[in-house]
């Protein structure tokens, strides 16, 4: 058993993905204020979500006030969006091969998962580079996924630890 890993310090001590944490745990709690995902969800859901499809930049509309949509069915939209994602990561995991050789250096950029939020920002660039989301998009489907515990079940079903899945989706985009 490998012992755990810690993450760097930094120079006045205090823990580099702590100070991270923080300030990522600002954005990702605007990011999941549902009315903006779901907005974004409604045009996401015209598009296939394929990997490595061009993903078209969008227009990011301003949060309506209240927190809430004032369009019926976007919740029900960006939840559709999710799920398709979620089904394909899924999918592209299952179909990997398992004698694939992990990169421990990769493996330890890919394993701030402490909680949730750590895990919404180590997956955002995994989404742009393998499924061709625009960075704008990213962290709102991180986000959403890391709510959903996605990465705690896909650690369950394929038997390897969250930061390896990370890793999996992250090699995704590259060439075989």
């Amino acid at each position: 058993m490998t012992a755990p890993i810690r993450p760097p310090e930094t120079t006045d001590g205090e823990s580099e993905d702590g100070a991270a944490r923080v300030a990522i745990g600002e954005l990702v709690g605007l990011w999941s204020q549902s009315a903006l995902f779901m907005e974004i969800g409604l045009r996401a859901e015209t598009l296939r979500l394929d990997p490595g499809r061009a993903f078209p930049w969008p227009v990011l509309p301003a949060p309506p006030v209240g927190g809430r949509s004032a369009r019926p069915g976007l919740e029900r939209l960006g939840k559709r969006l999710v799920h398709r994602l979620e089904r394909q990561i899924e999918d592209l995991i299952a179909g990997r091969e398992a004698d694939d050789d992990l990169d421990r250096e990769r493996l330890l950029g890919a394993a701030r998962l402490a909680c949730p939020v750590a895990a919404a920002a180590a997956l955002a660039p995994a989404l742009v580079a393998g499924f061709g989301l625009a960075p704008p998009i990213a962290p709102l489907a991180a986000a959403a996924l890391c709510r959903r515990g996605a990465l705690a079940r896909w650690s369950e079903m394929f038997g390897r630890s969250r930061s390896e899945v990370l890793l999996a989706i992250e090699r995704l985009a590259l060439p075989k």
